[in-house]
């Protein structure tokens, strides 16, 4: 099956907005519109699980990287195309070397820093993409559900949570430490966990700007609509009172708006997962945007030249 993100209010999706997509969809994909299925539809920006055969299936993916399909769907305002076959973890736990580059003046203030924000941020990607033991699945997937995200405490013990969750053998571990002009530190992790967030460190360095424009326009918007202090358990779940069905249309297309775009903007590639895992969108959205807020510290020491990713 596909899952296909529309730019349309859920409110908005009736007969005709549903026909105009199955047949547009039939028409890019030259198969008869009897062969599209409409298993799901989720409320905010209409989500909709497709039931599509096999090779249309391949087709609309691989077109969903091409440049020409926004031209050749934007009249269908369809926003993002992913598989919702794709196995929900998928990495081999391969652990080696990766080396990180010291210069400049370090304090211990730095080094507590940087060793605290990289563990919460590493521990972060490993819970969404190294596949583990049925009993640690079952620990990280409670985790993702049980906080009400709604403050500082959540955010803290969230992290903990999961650092405890993720076995021992592959937490970071220090090999070495060499600190000279310049040094270096030798640090074993999962491989890929740990090319992951070079890239969204380095994405983040070419766009840091805008990304940051982008987060607190979010942030701004959230506040607005009261989203910062809306709990995302529903009622009834660890005493939440709040309910995540009085959130209007407008609301929940801003918060489908806003994962969405910003995690293509950090290069964030594990929001399906994650919205797997937290079993609403709101609630990945906090944890997107805390994602963020700790890749920018370790950005800041990359600007000021105290860290250095060696690829």
């Amino acid at each position: 099956m596909v899952t296909v993100v529309a730019n349309i209010p859920y409110d908005q999706f009736g007969i005709r907005e549903k026909n105009t997509l199955i047949g547009g969809l039939a028409n890019f994909l030259d198969i008869s519109k009897s062969h599209i299925l409409i298993e799901h539809v989720e409320e905010g920006s209409v989500i909709i699980t497709v039931e599509l055969p096999e090779e249309a299936a391949k087709k609309l993916l691989a077109a969903w990287k091409e440049p020409q399909f926004l031209t050749s769907l934007s009249s269908l305002k369809i926003k993002k195309v992913y598989d919702t076959q794709v196995a929900k973890k998928s990495v081999d736990p391969e652990i080696r070397l990766h080396e990180i580059g010291m210069d400049g003046e370090w304090s211990l203030s730095n080094l507590s820093e940087f060793s605290r924000v990289y563990s919460q941020v590493y521990h972060l990607l490993f819970s969404l993409e190294v596949s583990q033991s049925e009993k640690v699945e079952e620990k990280i997937s409670k985790i993702y559900q049980s906080y009400p995200w709604r403050g500082g405490f959540s955010r803290v013990n969230f992290y903990k949570s999961i650092e405890s969750a993720i076995p021992n053998d592959y937490r970071p571990r220090i090999n070495s430490i060499v600190y000279s002009s310049p040094g270096a530190m030798n640090l074993r992790l999962v491989s890929p966990v740990a090319q992951n967030i070079e890239v969204i460190i380095y994405t983040m360095l070419r766009k840091d700007a805008f990304v940051h424009k982008l987060y607190r326009d979010i942030r701004k918007q959230m506040q607005i609509m009261r989203l910062n202090t809306l709990g995302v358990r529903k009622a009834g779940e660890k005493g939440e009172d709040h309910l995540l069905s009085e959130l209007t249309s407008k609301e929940w297309h801003f918060i489908d708006y806003a994962l969405f775009y910003f995690s293509d903007e950090m290069q964030f590639e594990d929001v399906d997962i994650l919205c797997e895992l937290t079993g609403n969108r709101l609630a990945s959205l906090k944890i997107l945007l805390s994602l963020y807020r700790r890749m920018k510290i370790l950005v800041s020491l990359a600007r000021e030249d105290l860290i250095d990713f060696i690829v």
